[in-house]
């Protein structure tokens, strides 16, 4: 029975020796009172904010809860009376600056209510490394010592960050353009346009009614596919006056290949049509017709554009061959 006596005995002080020390532990624990975040960014993505804070106050060893109030106490009475209802030492509240899916600029306050002590960091937080770069910031914050040298520490290193970020956005300006041109190209799909063209004949057959000149005006219709925003498909019916007269039909292509310069509203390339020429004067044959050229397209905007063919070549096989230079001018609508 002694024996037993004393094996209880033991049992009951390891029982009530642990239960003091967890006590103990608890009561050193600082408790910490945690505000909303706010700021920019989706609701979600502050929630997330929220949680990050709460599991780093944790594993910082402090007791932590998320306050009903919104608004960080301006007075010292307010601080008080906020920190009493949570038995808190510590108020937290954090605000989100620029934001984007990589990292967040992130503004801290805490306020340390035994002396009545408020103090402010402003760091950027990269999101792969989120866990141990707040770690860092509130273990430096939460002490009754306050931040000290670790302020100027951590904002240096925020510092470093964003030369970092500028030499990166130095190197993406570089294809800022090219990156505009290609959104302004897919936007859309349809272009239709009205094309004036004149071309002055080089070679002569016998049904040209001494003319030298031909004139045109035409309707056009390209789709620029998506996956090939500079690429365009389409079709032309126009009409043809002066050394004849005929109405012709023809299918295009154009390739848009790249800027002119650094500007996204000047785009240049190549353009060819091949289709049927229908006299509707004269002999009234039917002929093929080619036309090609440098295309030059300016959009002042992704919608409108204006289009020119300096020079452009037209050849047809009716009367042993004509033969012609000139150019082209069209006004173009996107949808």
């Amino acid at each position: 029975m002694t024996q037993r006596r004393w094996i209880g005995q033991a049992a009951c002080f390891c029982l009530l020796s642990w239960w003091v020390l967890v006590q103990s532990s608890i009561a050193r624990a600082d408790q910490v009172v945690y505000l909303p975040t706010k700021g920019e960014g989706s609701t979600a993505d502050l929630e997330g904010i929220d949680a990050a804070l709460e599991r780093t106050l944790g594993e910082l060893g402090h007791q932590s809860a998320k306050s009903e109030t919104r608004e960080f106490p301006t007075t010292s009475a307010e601080r008080d009376a906020l920190a009493g209802r949570y038995q808190a030492q510590w108020i937290v509240e954090g605000y989100v600056g620029r934001s984007d899916d990589k990292r967040y600029r992130l503004r801290l306050q805490a306020s340390y209510t035994p002396a009545d002590r408020i103090e402010e960091i402003e760091v950027d937080v990269e999101r792969k490394q989120e866990s141990a770069r707040l770690k860092e910031v509130l273990a430096a914050m939460l002490r009754p010592e306050g931040l000290g040298d670790e302020a100027l520490r951590l904002s240096q290193e925020s510092t470093k960050s964003k030369e970092g970020k500028a030499e990166e956005r130095a190197e993406g300006q570089k294809d800022a353009a090219p990156d505009a041109s290609e959104r302004a190209l897919s936007a859309h799909h349809w272009i239709t346009a009205i094309r004036g063209s004149g071309h002055g004949i080089l070679t002569r057959d016998t049904q040209n009614n001494g003319e030298s000149a031909l004139g045109g005006s035409c309707l056009q219709l390209q789709y620029a596919p998506p996956p090939l925003p500079r690429l365009r498909l389409g079709l032309s019916f126009g009409f043809f006056g002066g050394a004849t007269t005929a109405l012709g039909y023809s299918a295009n292509v154009a390739y848009l290949i790249g800027e002119l310069g650094s500007s996204s509203r000047w785009h240049w390339g190549v353009t060819a049509d091949l289709g049927v020429f229908q006299g509707l004067s004269g002999s009234r044959n039917v002929a093929f017709m080619a036309r090609t050229g440098p295309l030059l397209v300016w959009s002042p905007n992704d919608r409108f554009e204006i289009q020119i063919v300096p020079p452009e070549l037209l050849v047809l096989s009716s009367g042993g061959g004509v033969l012609a230079l000139g150019g082209s001018l069209g006004l173009g609508w996107r949808f």
